[in-house]
C-alpha cells in the first residue's frame, strides 16, 4: 500500500465531531500565466481545530480526478503523486494549502480541485483554472489549390493556423521575406505573378513563434508586375522608363519603339526631343508573349521640379501685415492657397508641395498678387500645371480665394527658388527641401573676393591716371607763367598778348580742377599799332 491509497483510505474513517470547515482565502477562480513563469495557488480555511486530511486534484482529464498530493492528519506527512514531483511543489497544513506549479507549460493548462475535510467528515471544495500563455507553435499554412505549381495570375487561397494561448491577433503575410498585408482571421487571396516564398507568422499577446511557408512557381506566358510610366524629361538630361515583368526562365524583356533597348529598364542618357513618344516594353518566354500598356516619354526643354507662379486675389487687401511672414494674415492667407492649391493637385502622382514665397500690391485696390511655387517629384512640363490651375481658378474660385484666372501664370523671377542661400550657393533640386546644398561655397566666395579684388584696382588705376593728368598741367601752367613774365616793350605784340591770356585762362581751368584758385593777373590789353 502506497501513500496515496492510505491517505484515501483515511477519508473514508469517521472522526471526531467538531465545527464545519470554512474557506478564508482562495486564489482567483482563472489565474494566468506565461509559459516558463510560476504559478502560486494559495488557500486559507478554518476547521476549528478538527483538521482531518487535504487532497488537492488535476481534474484536466475530462474532469477525471487525478491526486497531485494529499495530507493526512494521522500521517502528518503531504505525499505528492510521483508525476508531479519534479515541478509541483506543496506544502499543506491544517489552516493553509500552497501549490506551487514551477516553470509552467502548456500541459499544465486546465481545471485543479482542492478538498478539506474534518474530522466530522465535513467537506469544501474549491476548484480553479489555471491558463497557461504561449506563443505561436507548430504554425501551418495550407493553399488551395495545393500545388507548387500555377498558371501565371491565378489566385491562391491561403490559410494560417496554429497553436497558441491566447489565439494570435494578427498573421502577417510575407513574400520572399518581404511584407505584403497582415489578416486577423489568417485568411489571404494572394495574386500569383512571380516565383517565390509566402510565410505566414503569427502573433499573440505573448510575441511571435513558429512561421510557416509555402513555394509557387508559376508557368504560362509573362506577368506584367509593374507597368510603365509616363514621364516627362528636360532635354540633354538622363532618364529612363521602366517596366517589371515575371515568368518562368528563359524571361526575355526588350522595348517595342524602333526596336531599341533590353532589360527592365530603357534608359536614355541624353533625352532628344526626337526620343519623344509612345513606349511599351515586350514580356516574352517559352509559354508566350505579353505586352506593358502605353507610355508617353516627353521630351522638352520647359520642364523642371519646381514652378515659379502667381496669381491676383481679389478679395484681400494689401497691407503692411503681408510683407511679415510671421503676421496672422500673412499665415491665414498662406494657409488658404496651400490647401486649396493641395485639392487641385490631389490626384497628381507627381506633386510634392507648394508653398507662398511672398504677397505684392496690386494696381486695383482691394487686391493682391500672390507668389508661389510648386514643387513635383519628378520633371514636369510648366504649361502643363499652370493650365491646370487655370482651369480650377476658371470660376474665380480657388478654395475660399477668389483670384483672377487670366493672372495665373508661370514666371521666371529666379532661375531657382532659393531659400537661405550663402554667397556662392547653387540651390538644391531636391523636393525634400529648398534650401541651399551649397557643394561650391567656397568657389563662389572666392570668385567674389577676386571681383572686389579687380574693381578695387580698376578705382585705383583711374585715379592714379587721373592724378597724373593733374599734375602734368600743373607743370605746363608753370611752364606758361614763367614764359609770360612781363618783357621789355619791344617785344610785346598784340598777337603775342592774346595767346598768353587764353593759356592763362586754359591754366586758371586747370588749377581749378585741383580745388585751388589762384590769383591771375588782369588781361592784357592788345596793342595798337
Amino acid at each position: 500500500m502506497d501513500g496515496i491509497q492510505f491517505v484515501v483510505i483515511m477519508m473514508l474513517i469517521p472522526a471526531l465531531a467538531g465545527a464545519l470547515p470554512a474557506w478564508n482565502v482562495q486564489p482567483a477562480n482563472f489565474t494566468s500565466a506565461v509559459q516558463g513563469e510560476n504559478i502560486t495557488l494559495k488557500w486559507e480555511y478554518n476547521v476549528d481545530g478538527t483538521f482531518s486530511h487535504a487532497q488537492f486534484s488535476d481534474l484536466k482529464d475530462g474532469g477525471k480526478e487525478k491526486t497531485v498530493a494529499a495530507k493526512s492528519s494521522e500521517s502528518g506527512n503531504v505525499v505528492v503523486a510521483s508525476d508531479y514531483q519534479e515541478r509541483f511543489f506543496v506544502s499543506i497544513s491544517d489552516s493553509q494549502t500552497t501549490i506551487k506549479i514551477l516553470r509552467a507549460q502548456k500541459a499544465d493548462f486546465g481545471k485543479y480541485k482542492l478538498e478539506v475535510i474534518n474530522r466530522n467528515l465535513a467537506t469544501i471544495n474549491s476548484v480553479v483554472k489555471v491558463s497557461v500563455h504561449y506563443p505561436p507553435a507548430n504554425t501551418v499554412l495550407t493553399v488551395f489549390p495545393d500545388r507548387s505549381e500555377v498558371l501565371g495570375g491565378s489566385v491562391l487561397y491561403e490559410k494560417c493556423s496554429t497553436d497558441a494561448n491566447p489565439s494570435p491577433h494578427i498573421f502577417l503575410l510575407y513574400f520572399n521575406g518581404n511584407f505584403i498585408r497582415n489578416s486577423s482571421s489568417g485568411e489571404f487571396n494572394v495574386t500569383v505573378d512571380s516565383d517565390g516564398v509566402y510565410t505566414c507568422a503569427p502573433i499573440n499577446t505573448v510575441g511571435s513563434g513558429d512561421n510557416a511557408s509555402f513555394s509557387v512557381t508559376i508557368f504560362g506566358k509573362p506577368i506584367i508586375a509593374s507597368e510603365p510610366k509616363n514621364v516627362t524629361a528636360l532635354v540633354g538630361e538622363a532618364t529612363s522608363l521602366r517596366c517589371l515583368a515575371h515568368g518562368s526562365p528563359p524571361l526575355a524583356i526588350t522595348w517595342a519603339r524602333h526596336g531599341v533597348g533590353n532589360g527592365s529598364d530603357l534608359l536614355f542618357q541624353s533625352a532628344k526631343f526626337s526620343d519623344s513618344g509612345w513606349y511599351r516594353c515586350v514580356a516574352k518566354n517559352a509559354h508566350g508573349v505579353s505586352f506593358s500598356s502605353l507610355a508617353y516619354l516627353d521630351v522638352t526643354d520647359s520642364a523642371s521640379t519646381f514652378i515659379n507662379g502667381r496669381m491676383t486675389i481679389t478679395n484681400k487687401n494689401f497691407d503692411k501685415s503681408l510683407e511679415n511672414p510671421a503676421s496672422a494674415r500673412y499665415q491665414t492667407i498662406k494657409k488658404q492657397f496651400v490647401e486649396a492649391v493641395e485639392v487641385v493637385f490631389k490626384s497628381d502622382g507627381a506633386f510634392h508641395s507648394t508653398d507662398v514665397t511672398r504677397f505684392d500690391r496690386n494696381g486695383r485696390k482691394g487686391t493682391l498678387n500672390i507668389y508661389f511655387v510648386l514643387t513635383f517629384k519628378e520633371a514636369v512640363r510648366t504649361d502643363r500645371k499652370i493650365a491646370l490651375l487655370k482651369i480650377a481658378a476658371s470660376d474665380g474660385k480657388l478654395g475660399v480665394l477668389d483670384v483672377d484666372p487670366a493672372s495665373v501664370m508661370a514666371i521666371r523671377e529666379t532661375e531657382e527658388p532659393v531659400l537661405e542661400c550663402n554667397l556662392g550657393c547653387r540651390p538644391s533640386h531636391s523636393i525634400e527641401s529648398l534650401a541651399c546644398s551649397c557643394e561650391n561655397k567656397i568657389f563662389g566666395a572666392v570668385i567674389g573676393v577676386l571681383v572686389f579684388i579687380i574693381i578695387g584696382l580698376l578705382i585705383y588705376i583711374f585715379f592714379l591716371r587721373k592724378r597724373s593728368e593733374i599734375e602734368s598741367k600743373e607743370r605746363s601752367c608753370e611752364m606758361v607763367k614763367v614764359e609770360t613774365q612781363p618783357r621789355p616793350p619791344s617785344y610785346e605784340i598784340t598777337l603775342t598778348g592774346v595767346k598768353q591770356v587764353e593759356i592763362q585762362a586754359e591754366c586758371t581751368v586747370a588749377e581749378e580742377s585741383v580745388g585751388e584758385t589762384p590769383e591771375i593777373e588782369a588781361d592784357a590789353e592788345p596793342i595798337d599799332t
